[in-house]
């Protein structure tokens, strides 16, 4: 009887487990489509604001704060063009053959600021005078 009720009570606990896991993967997932929600959220606000945005991407001036937000984020480390449009890819900007150079216009104003330093072949890093983000 008791040898029973411990394999009745180690099913329990690995059934408790896997509910455990199922339960944390849920919370993920409830955590990123939140944040899609802000992320189109503040999308619309910049067309209510008077900004344009077409194909789910903001205007140039869009873009250049999310450059700049990658470049302030890679704290000091030299961030290539090609893996700042993964990032912006990666947080829901499309990939639309007119991100590139959007891209590099938004690192030529950057770096004109004074906010960035570097060049495409090493990549841009922020600048030591640069605020942080």
């Amino acid at each position: 009887m008791r040898a029973k009720v411990e394999g009745d009570l180690a099913q329990l606990e690995e059934r408790r487990k896997k509910i455990d896991e199922q339960r944390d993967e849920v919370l993920r997932e409830i955590k990123d489509r939140r944040r899609i929600i802000s992320d189109l959220d503040a999308l619309m606000q910049q067309g209510k604001n008077g900004r344009a945005y077409t194909g789910g991407i903001a205007t140039s001036m869009g873009v250049t704060h999310a450059v700049n937000a990658v470049i302030h984020k890679a704290n000091g480390a030299y961030v290539k063009p090609t893996d700042i449009r993964k990032r912006l890819v990666d947080s829901g900007f499309l990939d639309s053959p007119s991100l590139m150079p959007q891209i590099h216009s938004a690192l030529r104003r950057i770096k004109k600021r004074g906010e960035a330093e570097g060049g495409s072949k090493r990549g841009y890093k922020r600048t030591s005078g640069a605020n942080k983000k």
